[in-house]
């Protein structure tokens, strides 16, 4: 029997991974995802490999770990976005070719952002 899920593990004791896992939870309006932290028992017992994750995991339908068992990952991928000043330009071009790449690197049906943020060396003369 294949499961139809995936689940995600993240460390229930960070501010901003609650934060991230109440997002995606309101957005999989389909239950794709099944989320643990990594204090739980079911993690301890059923994925020990990964308790030295700092942020979050995400356990693929195939049982395999996303990421090389880091929740991150170094890549090179080319953008088409040419400005990042351009909110519009970003949310029309930059976030969904990064939702394509988490989907393609992780093998995830779906990815979800929740906003951004610019950084510029004088964030004041920003706009």
């Amino acid at each position: 029997m294949t499961k139809n899920y995936e689940i995600v593990i993240y460390d229930g004791i960070c501010i901003l991974c609650n934060y991230f896992i109440q997002f995606i939870l309101k957005k999989d309006k389909k239950a794709h995802f099944k989320v643990t932290n990594l204090q739980s028992d079911f993690t301890k017992t059923k994925y020990p490999e990964i308790l030295n994750v700092d942020s979050v995991a995400v356990i693929l339908e195939n049982g395999k770990i996303g990421l090389e068992q880091t929740g991150f990952t170094l890549t090179n991928n080319r953008t088409q976005c040419s400005n990042f000043r351009d909110e519009e330009l970003i949310s029309s071009v930059y976030l969904p070719e990064m939702q394509n790449l988490i989907c393609r690197l992780t093998g995830a049906k779906a990815a979800y952002h929740y906003g951004f943020l610019v950084r510029t060396e004088k964030p004041i003369q920003y706009f």
